[in-house]
C-alpha cells in the first residue's frame, strides 16, 4: 500500500509546527501575560489539530469519510472552528503586550495614555510577542488552506 501526503497533511503539519513555535516563545517569556493560559491553551489545540492531520492525511482520510456526509463536513466544520481559534489567538497575542515583573502595569498604562490608545504589541514594542501574532496568523491560514484541500480532497 502506498502511503503519501495529502495536501491539506503538508499545511496541516506547518500549522503544527507554527503553532508549537508560537507556544515555546510564550513558554519561555518571563513576564506577566494577562492571558498566558488561554493562549497556551488555543496553542496546544491547534497544535494538536495539525497533527492529526498530517496523521490522518497519509490515510486518506478525507477520501474515506467523504461518503458519510455529515461526518465529512462535521471533520470540515472543526478545522474551520480551529482556524479561528487560530485567528482569536492571534487577536488576543496582539491585545496583550508581555510586561516584565519589574514595569508592571504603570509602565504599558503611561505608555498607552501619552499615545492615546490601548496597549497592544506594536506600541509596547515586544518583538517576541509580535512573532506570536505572526505566527498565529499564518497558523489560521494554513488551516483555512487546509480545510479548504480537506473540502477538495485534495
Amino acid at each position: 500500500m502506498n502511503k503519501h501526503c495529502n495536501a491539506y497533511g503538508g499545511l496541516a503539519f506547518f500549522t503544527a509546527v507554527a503553532a508549537a513555535i508560537s507556544w515555546l516563545l510564550v513558554n519561555q517569556k518571563a513576564c506577566q501575560l494577562d492571558a498566558y493560559n488561554t493562549l497556551q491553551l488555543f496553542h496546544i489545540a491547534i497544535a494538536i489539530c495539525g497533527i492529526v492531520l498530517f496523521v490522518l492525511a497519509f490515510f486518506n482520510f478525507a477520501g474515506i469519510i467523504y461518503d458519510t456526509v455529515i461526518l465529512f463536513y462535521a471533520a470540515f466544520i472543526a478545522i474551520l472552528v480551529i482556524a479561528v481559534v487560530a485567528f482569536y489567538a492571534a487577536y488576543v497575542s496582539f491585545r496583550n503586550p508581555c510586561m516584565s515583573a519589574v514595569e508592571g502595569l504603570i509602565n504599558i498604562d503611561i505608555k498607552s495614555a501619552i499615545q492615546g490608545k490601548d496597549a497592544n504589541i506594536f506600541s509596547a514594542e515586544d518583538p517576541a510577542m509580535i512573532t506570536v501574532f505572526v505566527l498565529d496568523l499564518l497558523a489560521g491560514l494554513l488551516l483555512l488552506s487546509a480545510s479548504g484541500a480537506f473540502h477538495r480532497r485534495a
